[in-house]
């Protein structure tokens, strides 16, 4: 940077080194006229050099590929064997719970579309395709998990203990909250799209077009006339029946008895944002935070996991008992009674651990 700001506090040993990869550059094929500006000069001898050396060291990684990354994938396929072996009991029981899970909402979905449709059941409707998310949300937790990344799988059940939140807060509130909430994603267009247009030139991405951008206001502003102007805001689908403008998560979760579950919310999102510097210290995988974490670890489990249960409970709770029958409620006792097991089996094994062991043996 010196070069490029005042040649005259070059030092010759540096000057001498510039013309030194000039020569190099030259036999590369690559050729810098000298000038009378020698920070211009100077200037173009890096630029050449980063360019052309960074060309030559990609093709020199790329031979390396496919050695470099089969040992990694070997080694982590080895390391995920024993995780998975020592994590197996709850790991099991978790994976038949999500399974479970996922065929109670096909089950209830094929049970109750029809009619729900003909009764323009937003409730129904919410919850359904909120389900079916946190299915989803589950098995990527278990993904995590099971690679050894526990603190990005915690991240993830902040997903799941949202759903949940929603699911039971629609569900107190009435099919007009439910309208609002699968309403609410043309709000959210209308922010996403005035930021995509702001930055569409520089990212040389297509901009939307004027139709499409009038289309759009015009479908926000029937939503304002229907729903006021409140529920533009932040969570504004929730903002009347909580009587605040721009009501937040901990509002909804308040609101519905899930606000002792906030304090695992926050620490799962240390896993998210950068903002703070808690993230860099705490970590599931490294509980006494004496190495800087950059791979997966065999620590941490007991807090994803228990956690994705619980919220999965939650889910399939809010979903089984719009309009339960007696099979529902058997269901729902019974992984009342597979949760406690899960719980059971993540902290027996969680227990077990020796803190003074490898992360990754």
């Amino acid at each position: 940077m010196a070069a490029e700001k005042d040649p005259q506090k070059i030092d010759e040993d540096t000057r001498k080194r510039l013309l030194e990869i000039k020569d190099d550059l030259k036999k590369m094929g690559v050729n810098i006229e000298l000038s009378d500006n020698l920070d211009e000069t100077f200037r173009d001898i890096i630029l050449a050099y980063s360019k052309k050396a960074g060309e030559i060291q990609f093709q020199n990684k790329m031979t390396e590929l496919e050695k470099e990354v089969g040992e990694y994938l070997i080694s982590q396929k080895k390391f995920e064997g024993r995780l998975q072996n020592r994590w197996k009991k709850p790991f099991d029981l978790l994976d038949f719970f999500i399974i479970q899970s996922t065929e109670i909402g096909r089950l209830y979905n094929e049970k109750n579309r029809e009619k729900a449709a003909k009764e323009q059941n937003f409730i129904f409707e919410s919850l359904i395709q909120l389900h079916g998310w946190a299915c989803c949300v589950a098995k990527e937790i278990m993904v995590l998990m099971k690679s050894g990344y526990a603190d990005g799988a915690n991240a993830r059940w902040r997903t799941l203990n949202e759903i949940a939140v929603i699911c039971f807060f629609i569900k107190k509130h009435g099919n007009e909250v439910g309208e609002r909430y699968l309403s609410y994603q043309y709000i959210e267009s209308c922010k996403e799209m005035r930021e995509y247009q702001k930055y569409a030139k520089y990212l040389r991405y297509i901009p939307f077009s004027k139709q499409e951008i009038e289309n759009l206001k015009k479908v926000r502003e029937k939503l304002i006339q229907k729903f006021g102007k409140n529920f533009t805001s932040n969570n504004g689908w929730a903002s009347d029946v909580l009587n605040k403008k721009s009501p937040k998560f901990l509002d909804l979760a308040e609101d519905i008895n899930l606000g002792h579950l906030y304090p695992f919310f926050k620490m799962a999102s240390n896993a998210i944002h950068a903002t703070s510097s808690k993230s860099l210290y705490f970590k599931l995988g490294c509980p006494e935070g004496k190495i800087i974490q950059a791979g997966p670890s065999n620590f941490g489990m007991a807090d994803p996991g228990q956690n994705t249960a619980i919220s999965l409970l939650h889910i399939n709770v809010a979903l089984l008992t719009l309009k339960p029958d007696l099979k529902d409620l058997v269901t729902i006792k019974s992984m009342f009674y597979q949760l406690g097991e899960i719980q059971s089996a993540f902290i027996e094994v969680h227990n077990g651990m020796d803190p003074n062991q490898l992360r990754w043996e």
